[in-house]
């Protein structure tokens, strides 16, 4: 299952099979943030596995992702797909980190400002005291 994209847009591209863990993470991962990807199962469509082997130096890696500029990655983890795709990390509260919760999404963009504001406040709490 793909989600929906224009006709006009070049969708990320997602070849894997309905076995593979992997897969159905990075299919989840896509989905949750509504980026629109076409899913292609190898097992229902063999012709396809020689893309995957042209891209991985002949191995059969899944999933391979496939994005509109022509690049891809091979078994990607989520942090490796989020940065791909120029999503910031929820939870990265690194300080001084400009990604700090900023991929927060209605009724938890509340949340996240607030913790922002506490971030920032206990920062400078600790600054002064040291």
């Amino acid at each position: 299952m793909s989600t929906s994209v224009p006709s006009d847009v070049a969708p990320i591209v997602i070849y894997g099979a309905s076995w593979c863990p992997d897969c159905r993470r990075a299919k989840q991962f896509l989905a949750s943030h509504r980026i629109a990807y076409k899913w292609i199962d190898l097992e229902t469509e063999p012709d396809q596995v020689a893309e995957v082997e042209a891209r991985n130096d002949g191995k059969r890696i899944i999933p391979t992702i496939v994005f509109p500029d022509g690049s891809f990655l091979a078994e990607p983890s989520n942090d490796e797909l989020a940065d791909r795709i120029g999503l910031s990390r929820a939870g990265d509260v690194r300080a001084g980190s400009t990604k700090q919760i900023a991929s927060a999404v209605g009724e938890g963009a509340a949340a996240a400002i607030q913790i922002r504001y506490f971030l920032e406040k206990f920062q400078e709490m600790v600054a002064l005291h040291s």
